[in-house]
């Protein structure tokens, strides 16, 4: 009787201790394990995927941080002036740097010329940056950085106004998309309303997102020479961050713009949009080391798809019939841009 009694007790402990187990030690049937075994090769493939292409993995995630930080600088906007924000955002990104430089040991020391090219980076963001957040206190931030997604486009354009460089028919129908993709955006009364009275805030919102994306272009061709350097991101982020706040410090004592807003909200948003910020730019600085510039440039330009995605979900702001077929030319023109580019060393060789 007792024996029969322990064998019971024991019968219902390895039980227990059996439920207690994770699911890849218990003794499952065969199927069960099959499909641990199915998910164990598919995590697998897709580390291994990852690994692989870590920088377009990496230029992926900065969709997203710039996304949720263009997000942020919109509803800021409402209460800071933009050259404020810059102030915030620079001022972050920099601190951000500092227990990485230090944890890591990185040495500081940069050559003249890495300083130049570092010093005009941090005045052309600087710019860059007031002109971007202005545009979206003007106009929608899916509208908004549809343009500046047009950098590519806008790299043609200038080299061959400063370098005299021979345009061909793909540069022409490519400018010619840009364009009319940012008259779509734009909405000027003279064009789609004729008979409306009122401003064209639209229209100021969208010469804002040019001139920003004019200086971003600029600053993202001296940021892939610092790839080429073989310049530490980290170091590159310290450097050009501090040059950008003193000259956001500059601005704000120039116009006046000192503020500091009350609200805690408020200031958790400069904060996170600067943190985001420093971890965009840490992700496109990583992959233009060992990525192609046609395959950032091509996986980058999602983030018009993300932000209109996450404009619509967040601020509950649907993207109109306008908004949608002017990214679409602004986002065709960028690509067709960027293969050309991609080719052309190809054809050479």
């Amino acid at each position: 009787m007792d024996d029969s009694i322990n064998s019971t007790n024991a019968l219902s402990l390895n039980e227990s201790q059996d439920e207690k187990r994770p699911l890849w030690k218990k003794d499952n049937p065969p199927r069960q394990k099959a499909l641990l075994e199915s998910f164990r090769s598919c995590c697998r493939c897709t580390y291994e995927a990852i690994s692989e292409r870590r920088a377009l993995f990496l230029v992926f995630l900065s969709c997203f941080f710039y996304a949720f930080r263009n997000l942020a600088a919109k509803v800021i906007t409402r209460t800071v002036d933009p050259i404020e924000i810059a102030v915030f955002e620079r001022t972050t990104m920099m601190i951000c740097t500092i227990p990485v430089i230090l944890y890591k040991r990185y040495s500081m020391k940069v050559s003249r010329e890495v300083a130049t090219i570092l010093v005009a980076i941090g005045v052309i963001n600087c710019l860059s940056m007031i002109f971007v957040i202005l545009s979206f206190k003007l106009i929608n931030v899916g509208d908004a950085n549809a343009i500046v997604a047009s950098k590519s486009v806008f790299v043609g354009i200038l080299g061959w106004i400063l370098l005299r460089e021979v345009p061909t028919l793909l540069d022409y129908s490519a400018g010619v998309a840009c364009i009319i993709g940012i008259v779509f955006l734009s909405k000027p009364t003279i064009i789609f309303n004729p008979n409306a009275l009122t401003h064209d805030d639209n229209l100021y919102g969208v010469l804002a997102a040019v001139g920003g994306t004019i200086f971003t272009t600029i600053a993202a061709i001296l940021k892939r020479l610092l790839g080429l350097r073989e310049v530490q991101p980290q170091i590159a982020i310290f450097y050009f961050s501090m040059v950008s706040s003193f000259t956001s410090c500059i601005l704000c004592t120039i116009f006046q713009r000192w503020t500091w807003p009350e609200s805690t909200k408020i200031q958790l948003f400069l904060v996170g949009s600067g943190f985001l910020g420093y971890l965009a730019n840490v992700c496109i600085l990583f992959a233009l080391w060992t990525e192609k510039t046609f395959h950032v440039t091509i996986i980058g330009s999602s983030t018009v798809i993300v932000v209109f995605f996450l404009q619509y979900v967040i601020l509950h702001v649907p993207p109109d019939a306008y908004s949608i077929a002017g990214s679409s030319f602004v986002l065709a023109s960028t690509i067709a841009i960027t293969m050309r580019k991609t080719e052309a060393p190809n054809q050479v060789s």
